[in-house]
């Protein structure tokens, strides 16, 4: 692939492009095989030596696992801290918004059932 005609200067040759390896750009080699180390040559090479060589893979990482478990240490700390109701407090509020929303749901009911029989009468009479 190359530059789009459009960009292109004209008469220049479109660049190829290089491939990106681990976040480092390969330089173009040679494929003959006299060019190419062998794995002896490639591990007595120091580092500044090995530039055309293929990067070694970063070592994997633990920072997903070490965060998760940072997270999990943070929110059982944090429960920790709650002052949590007692059994019974619990219950007696768990009964009280039941039946506030029970008498809710009634008088909206009954309502509704009062405005369905005046639009009957007003309407339909």
């Amino acid at each position: 692939g190359g530059a789009a005609p459009h960009l292109a200067r004209p008469g220049a040759r479109a660049a190829r492009a290089r491939p990106v390896l681990f976040g480092m750009e390969s330089k173009q080699t040679n494929t003959a095989t006299e060019d190419t180390p062998n794995a002896e040559e490639l591990a007595s090479l120091s580092p500044e030596d090995a530039v055309g060589a293929e990067p070694t893979p970063p070592a994997p990482s633990n920072d997903a696992a070490n965060a998760y478990m940072e997270f999990s240490n943070g929110v059982l700390s944090e429960s920790q801290l709650i002052d949590w109701p007692s059994l019974g407090d619990a219950v007696s509020r768990t009964i009280l918004v039941l039946a506030i929303t029970a008498a809710a749901t009634g008088i909206v009911t009954g309502m509704n059932f009062v405005f369905q029989k005046a639009s009957q009468q007003l309407f339909f009479s």
